[in-house]
């Protein structure tokens, strides 16, 4: 744009005035020459990027000349969006103290926004177009005095809410407008992929509810025994099993209870299927919120001959070709026989042998995954724990950061969401199967939402 001439220390006053503004701005401009020298999109460590995220926060850094102490007003379009975002932020000296500043020192205006999916026409649609940023420089200097940024800010919500920003120029007059420039980033929605665990071959069932073997009361209350001064036991099942043998951790050695093998129960309800379910309940509500959502796997059960993802990598090449920005891997946890029957809760794990920065993000991940997690049985007297303790195992493939064979969606976790070898846990995950499902799909969702919201850079 043509700048106006320099009038020396006669500068040109100019008058925004009208019903749409919410009061009269008269200024004297005092007149420079400035330039917009770059635009460049960045992330919040300053880091260039080459493409925004829905739910990102998302900065344009505007590189000036013979601008400081003026304003950049910026306007940002997508073809997708409701309405327009616009904003104003004052030109300052790069990292130079006000004593040492010299007109030749570097200026910079740094704005940032995070674009939201209710800015949206179509929160499904998947149509993803650019976003392009219109900067203005404005003067905003009242004679040698502070900025009256406030004028300048109600200035720019009416032409937000009116759309006034269409005819700046014709509003203005062209007095207010010292430079301008045009730059535009590619925009996409927030990659999501839900791992149901297990289920990958024919089969492959993942955990299920276990049968248990422990000690009997005689009359006396005691361990009985046969005459050969031998213990008695029992099979039991998680419906079955004696409140005595597992009022607390103690009994269970007490009491001798332990795990015998899978006992039937789950009746179609085995982790594979359990996991799916929740998995698909949680796709549309997380595509509704406007994020891109896939599964490694969608089918419950898989016939023999069927399978096309044949070890677990395959599921890391699933993750990686649809370059997701989020992992989540769903399972129910299943102690061996080795271990304790009091053993029980919910739970998030991540790889231990993993560089420290992918461990932590790993980590914070889980923390929102497992927050909201509380799954009670049908009458409210019990609900399956969160386990606070972490879980680090170096061996959980689906969350390899193995340069050839990994996954490189930078935010993964794999979350338990119960223990189906501990029987009341069982019994809360196959008393209420309807309610479970729905109820546990809706605390992860919650969970990673706030996640994004939070965390996600």
């Amino acid at each position: 744009m043509e700048n106006a001439k320099n009038t020396g220390n006669s500068a040109p006053n100019f008058t925004a005035t009208g019903d749409k503004f919410p009061n009269t701005v008269n200024t004297a401009v005092i007149v420079k020459d400035p330039t917009i020298v770059t635009l460049t999109w960045s992330d919040a460590q300053g880091k260039k990027i080459d493409k925004a995220k829905y739910g990102k926060k998302t900065f344009l850094r505007i590189e000036t000349k013979a601008s400081y102490g003026l304003s950049a007003f910026v306007v940002v379009h997508c073809d997708d969006w409701k309405q327009d975002y616009v904003g104003i932020t004052p030109i300052t000296k790069c990292f130079v103290p006000p004593f040492m500043q010299s007109d030749n020192d570097p200026e910079e205006a740094v704005f940032s926004f995070t674009p939201k999916v209710e800015w949206l026409t179509n929160v499904k649609t998947d149509k993803l177009n650019d976003i392009i940023a219109k900067v203005y420089i404005i003067h905003n200097k009242f004679g040698m005095l502070t900025p009256k940024l406030e004028e300048l800010k109600q200035i720019a919500e009416e032409f937000k809410k009116n759309e006034l920003y269409r005819n700046f120029l014709t509003h203005c007059k062209g007095y207010i407008i010292r430079a301008e420039k045009t730059e535009k980033i590619p925009i996409s929605k927030i990659i999501i992929v839900i791992d149901p665990g297990h289920g990958h071959k024919s089969g492959d069932t993942g955990t299920e509810a276990w049968k248990y073997s422990h000690a009997i009361k005689n009359e006396k209350g005691d361990i009985k025994k046969n005459d050969a001064g031998e213990v008695v036991t029992q099979t039991s099942t998680f419906k079955t099993i004696p409140d005595y043998v597992y009022s607390n951790e103690n009994a269970c050695k007490e009491w001798q209870a332990k795990l015998l093998g899978r006992d039937g129960a789950c009746n179609g309800w085995s982790e594979r299927e359990i996991v799916f379910e929740i998995a698909e309940l949680m796709k549309p509500k997380l595509e509704e919120a406007g994020h891109v959502v896939y599964m490694t796997r969608t089918e419950k059960v898989i016939a023999s001959g069927l399978d096309n993802l044949e070890n677990l990598y395959s599921r890391n090449n699933f993750s990686n070709e649809k370059n997701a920005d989020y992992f989540i891997s769903i399972h129910v946890n299943g102690n061996d026989a080795n271990s304790s029957i009091w053993k029980r809760g919910a739970f998030y794990m991540y790889r231990k042998n993993d560089e420290q920065e992918t461990i932590n993000i790993s980590k914070q991940l889980g923390v929102s995954l497992v927050k909201y997690l509380k799954t009670y049985n049908k009458d409210k007297t019990d609900f399956i724990p969160i386990v606070t303790e972490t879980f680090q195992q170096k061996d959980l493939a689906v969350l390899s950061s193995d340069k050839t064979k990994g996954n490189k969606a930078k935010y993964k976790s794999l979350v338990e969401i119960g223990t189906y070898t501990n029987p009341k846990d069982a019994a809360i995950l196959l008393g209420n199967k309807d309610v479970i499902k729905v109820t546990v799909a809706e605390q992860l969702v919650k969970g990673l939402l706030e996640h994004i919201t939070n965390h996600f850079l």
